[in-house]
């Protein structure tokens, strides 16, 4: 929202690029936006996901569809820092890909090195593929979507990473990671990229305050006694990334590390602007 232009979203995958018009203002400006956005970029062409709730907020009915060009129908490829993914355009959460937490991803992979790793929440897999690109000993990754494990499994595979069913779990998280630590399961990085704080992808309802201290408690019990790595990040939520900070340090408390805090962010092109985009808060151990 501090780009000047509220209310829309552009993602480029490749040569497409999909929209999500949030706000009646940027409704309003809605063909031109298109128009001007492909005369630019010169891409092939243009998707609409604006199936968001927030634009009932804006008297707008939710819009998806093929704006401009040719659109494939199935999934579309891309890379990201030298790894392919396949990209769920039409039917997966956002526009398809989390592109503001490539960052966050690229640490994932500079510190899994000999780790046991676990992905919550994993979606189409983007922090395991990293993970295992990064050498990891083992990734776990974790989602209530059958239709996400697939995609990740396809990510996997297309990567040459073990996408073997016992590598990737579908089920609800809280009563998986009871099962891991009854089992007395550990892992030395884990990571928490929940939906969205609000409706799940299931319709089911998530609570902030209710389920966050839930979550970090049943991480607490898998830990390994030296961990290395914790990460959570928040989206749609009204809360600071101090909350989430305060909320993480009670899990990790006694253990040596550093905490930080703050804003995913996406880098303006040609310029030394960053763009909000959710909040984050992540241990580090002294160690590493």
């Amino acid at each position: 929202e501090s780009d000047g232009l509220p209310g829309l979203i552009i993602d480029r995958y490749g040569k497409y690029l999909v929209f999500q018009f949030l706000a009646a203002g940027a409704e309003a400006w809605r063909s031109d936006i298109v128009e001007i956005a492909m005369e630019i970029t010169g891409c092939a062409g243009a998707y609409e996901r604006s199936d968001v709730e927030v634009r009932q907020l804006e008297g707008l009915l939710p819009r998806t569809g093929v704006l401009a060009g040719d659109f494939p129908e199935g999934l579309v490829k891309i890379i990201e820092n030298g790894l392919p993914f396949m990209v769920d355009i039409r039917q997966g959460q956002k526009t398809g890909f989390y592109i503001d937490q490539r960052r966050n991803r690229q640490r994932i992979r500079e510190l899994a090195g000999g780790r046991e790793v676990l992905n919550c929440f994993c979606y189409s897999g983007g922090f395991s593929i990293y993970a295992w690109a990064g050498r990891a000993a083992n990734v776990l990754s974790i989602d209530s979507s059958g239709e996400a494990i697939a995609l990740g499994k396809l990510n996997a595979r297309l990567n040459n990473f073990n996408d073997s069913d016992d590598k990737w779990l579908e089920g609800d998280v809280f009563s998986l990671l009871r099962a891991l630590r009854d089992q007395a399961r550990t892992f030395d990085m884990v990571i928490l990229d929940p939906p969205k704080f609000g409706r799940g992808p299931k319709g089911e309802v998530w609570e902030f305050y209710k389920l966050l201290p839930n979550l970090l408690s049943s991480c607490h019990q898998i830990l390994a006694p030296k961990p290395c790595f914790v990460i959570i990040t928040a989206y749609a939520v009204k809360a600071s990334a101090l909350t989430l900070q305060y909320a993480l340090s009670d899990m990790v408390s006694g253990i040596a590390g550093t905490m930080e805090a703050g804003e995913v962010t996406l880098k303006e092109k040609d310029r030394s602007r960053f763009l909000s985009m959710a909040i984050f808060a992540r241990w580090s151990s002294l160690t590493l």
